[in-house]
């Protein structure tokens, strides 16, 4: 092999491992989202919490789940945790989720699309059913507040 040949395939190889760091890092967030679905589903909210933390701290340390084509669920996940566990910071991930969802399926303009976007992928549901509970719930103490 040339030190052409192998200066090339070297820096394939740094370039492939500068993707797969990301990518690893993609997969485990999405893992640890899974667990902490599966903690919920047997009715462990401590558990589910403590399963979740990481990704918690992760983005109260300024990280994000850019680029991770999971990133929703895993924000849907996040919150319907924190709900169970009546933990304030369940809101703030549901206007994280949706914020998000809302900014794609605005970018859609075939308005049929757009329905399906938001209707036809059960956790892109899940989220605009939230929201809509959420957002009622909140106008109700408003109203209840104001009257």
């Amino acid at each position: 092999m040339s030190t052409v040949q192998r200066q090339q395939l070297e820096a394939g190889i740094l370039a492939l491992e500068a993707q797969r760091a990301p990518l690893a890092e993609a997969v485990v967030d999405a893992a640890v989202a899974g667990l902490a679905r599966v903690a919920l589903a047997e009715g462990d909210t401590d558990a589910a919490l403590a399963t979740l933390q990481p990704l918690l701290d992760h983005v109260a340390a300024s990280g994000t789940f850019d680029g991770n084509s999971d990133s929703r669920w895993i924000e849907l996940t996040a919150h319907q945790v924190l709900a169970r566990a009546r933990d304030p910071r369940a809101a703030e991930w549901l206007v994280r989720a949706h914020t998000a969802l809302m900014t794609r399926a605005d970018a859609i303009s075939d308005a049929e699309l757009r329905k399906g976007f938001l209707h036809n992928i059960p956790f892109h549901r899940e989220i605009v059913a939230a929201w809509a509970h959420w957002a009622a719930c909140a106008e109700g103490t408003t109203a209840t507040t104001a009257g």
